[in-house]
This record gives C-alpha cells, structure tokens and sequence, in this order.
C-alpha cells in the first residue's frame, strides 16, 4: 500500500487501469530456502505450477545501483532469482477465476541473503534519515560478502551430503532419517 501510495503523489493516477500498468506486481510472495542449490528446482515447479510472465535473476545488468552512494562494492550484493507470474485459469474453481489475470511476483533467495537484502534495503534504498555513511556502506557490503560465503559454504554442503546419501547402502532406520 505504502508503494502505491508514494508512486500516486508522482503519477497522479486517474483509474485503476493506470496503476496495474505501472505497478503490475501489486501482491508477492517471498521464498526464503536454506540451501541455494535448491533455487533451480523451485524455479521449475514455478513455471509448471503458473503461467509466467517474465524471470529477473539478481544481480544483472540492469540492476540499479546507487549512484549518489561514493562507496565502491566488492560483493555482488543481492542474489536471487523474482518470478512474475499468473495463476493457470484452469488451476482456480469457477468463482475464482477472476483472479487468473493478477499478477504475483515470486521472489526466491537464502534466508540469508532475504535477511541482507531487507536490512540494505531499508538502511540504504529507503533511508529513513539521511544517506549510508561510507563506514555504513562498507559494512553493509562486507555482510554482504559473508552472506555470499556462506551461501557457498550451504552449497557445499548440500552437495556433500546428496552425495553421502546416495552412496549410502544402508536402509532408513525410521521417518526420521528418511
């Protein structure tokens, strides 16, 4: 709400129409996943769950950096991959299927890299009083690198343990190991 809000003191929207095409992701969803290997797969029952509009993977080009900001980065900074999708009209039930036209974004990171992204995010994009210090900034950037490490370390380890488990010749003992 705070969004469109603060987008209509500049656009001065005359109608609905007006802002589903300006805003088109006005609902979304954040999944925030432990290991960052297991992005791929959500991304495919994603696209075989909805009908998707476009996928924006972080960082890229594109990617808006903040340019009053002096501060020279050495990590990428955010990492994630954002669906924008539509529910399949023949997924809803009858009376639902008004809904098949709104878009939903579907953003999909680390918790890690969720909980770094917020913090930047509000400290940096949305200051609430005045601009990052450069100490402020490269702090900011220097959590970012840990959290890129660790991502990788999470990785690793996941790996490690498919591995593990598929040479494992052993069965469950119960649910519990399954």
């Amino acid at each position: 709400m705070g969004k469109l809000i603060k987008r209509n003191s500049v656009k001065k929207y005359q109608s609905i129409e007006q802002i589903y095409r300006d805003i088109v992701d006005l609902s979304g969803v954040r999944i925030a996943i432990y290991f960052p290997g297991d992005r791929e797969e959500i991304g495919r029952l994603i696209e075989s769950e909805f009908n998707t509009e476009r996928i924006k993977k972080f960082p890229n080009a594109d990617q808006k950096l903040h340019q009053e900001d002096p501060f020279k980065r050495r990590f990428s900074g955010y990492d994630a991959v954002h669906y924008r999708v539509r529910i399949k009209e023949d997924k809803l039930e009858e009376n639902n299927k008004r809904f098949a036209h709104a878009q939903v974004e579907i953003q999909i990171a680390s918790s890690f890299m969720h909980a770094w992204a917020e913090v930047e995010h509000d400290l940096a994009y949305k200051p609430q009083i005045g601009s990052l210090s450069e100490e402020e900034s490269m702090i900011l950037d220097e959590l970012n690198g840990l959290v890129l490490s660790g991502e990788a370390a999470l990785e690793k380890l996941q790996k490690a343990f498919k591995y593990r488990i598929a040479f494992m010749e052993q069965q469950f003992n119960n649910h519990y190991e399954l």
